[in-house]
């Protein structure tokens, strides 16, 4: 991992770079619902930029990236090792889709995350945060769900399929009760007192009492770190 030396007021700090990561908002989207991306650990140049392309395609340059911004959001003027950017208006197309972190308004590939787009209709569920500190409350909505009375949310560790063997972590009927009185086929649930092992998680909307998934959503739980001194722009 790349080192850099930062003058603070008691002399030279080091500081580790960050490894390019980037991420969406959600695991997926309505056709047509804004995409926010976020990214972190970039180099920092003022080109550097952010492609969408259909799942399986390589950034060469052709075909040209379906939707496409630089790090900045405006036009690549200053450059960023870390923000976030809106693509207003989605994506036309359901399918599985590819946003890439790229470098200096080239090809060469830093980081890149899978999501997808769903027709209108499909269920959906969404954690309110990608990260949560230990303990914190983590709300979970859903839409498009079938409305029956014990439809309901689960919790499970990230690569562990529901199937009551072993049970979630955390979960709680679509009606935000224990009993499932009501059907619902949109609404959130909070877990209150959230989850305290760091880790990596998902949120499940699952049928009617069982164990078909009905829609997912990753997220994570991470322990506080230190505030080391970070450069974010470079002018």
């Amino acid at each position: 991992m790349v080192g850099l030396m930062l003058l603070g007021a008691s002399g030279l700090l080091a500081v580790q770079a960050q490894t390019p990561a980037v991420i969406t908002s959600h695991d997926a989207y309505a056709i047509g619902e804004d995409i926010v991306v976020s990214f972190s650990g970039g180099p920092g140049n003022a080109k550097d930029w952010i492609g969408i392309y259909p799942a399986g395609e390589v950034p060469d340059g052709t075909p040209p990236a379906t939707r496409w911004t630089y790090g900045d959001g405006q036009g690549g003027v200053t450059g960023l090792r870390e923000g976030t950017v809106t693509f207003g208006g989605g994506l036309n197309f359901a399918g599985d889709w590819t946003v890439f972190l790229l470098r200096d308004d080239g090809y060469g590939v830093l980081a890149q995350k899978n999501f997808s787009v769903v027709e209108a209709g499909t269920p959906l569920v969404r954690a309110d945060k990608r990260t949560y500190r230990p303990g914190e409350a983590i709300t979970v909505s859903f839409s498009a769900g079938p409305g029956n009375a014990k439809d309901w949310i689960g919790i499970y560790p990230a690569g562990e399929i529901p199937d009551g063997d072993p049970a979630s972590l955390l979960w709680s009927y679509a009606d935000g009760t224990s009993t499932g009185a009501t059907g619902v086929s949109e609404g959130s649930v909070t877990f209150a007192s959230g989850w305290a092992t760091p880790g990596d998680y998902v949120a499940y909307l699952l049928l009617n009492d069982g164990y078909t998934i009905l829609a997912a959503e990753t997220f994570s739980v991470v322990a506080p770190t230190g505030n080391a001194p970070r450069v974010l722009s470079i002018t």
